[in-house]
């Protein structure tokens, strides 16, 4: 309504009425009306583009995430293999230990009793 009554003024200081500038008038308002639908319009496809590109970073996000997880599941996974080797070579290793103690001990009953026998032998 303002700018109506501007444009009626302005026609009167000139001399002219209204319905000459009515045309240039809603031209001028169509224009407006075109830039304003346009920023929308930009705005709207700008932000879908923000939309799309967060989507997107969000399924990169969630599948690196879901890497690093299995990663780590794998990491822990191959930590608990090498302490499980680790304790089996400890208990390879005791083992072995125990064997080669045994042998020597046993070599060493047997060199004792061969000694005995020899000894037998010589008492008589």
């Amino acid at each position: 309504p303002a700018m109506g009554e501007f444009v009626r003024a302005v026609a009167a200081m000139r001399g002219r009425t209204y319905e000459d500038h009515e045309p240039l008038h809603a031209m001028k308002g169509g224009v407006i009306r075109f830039l304003w639908m346009s920023l929308l319009g930009i705005r709207a496809a700008t932000e879908r583009d923000m939309e799309a590109d967060r989507v997107r970073w969000m399924s990169e996000l969630d599948s690196m995430r879901c890497e690093l997880e299995e990663e780590r599941r794998r990491r822990i996974t191959a930590e608990a293999k090498a302490e499980q080797e680790q304790a089996w070579r400890k208990e390879a290793e005791v083992k072995l230990r125990e064997e080669a103690r045994l042998r020597a001990e046993a070599q060493q009953v047997a060199k004792d009793a061969e000694e005995r026998s020899v000894a037998a032998r010589l008492a008589r």
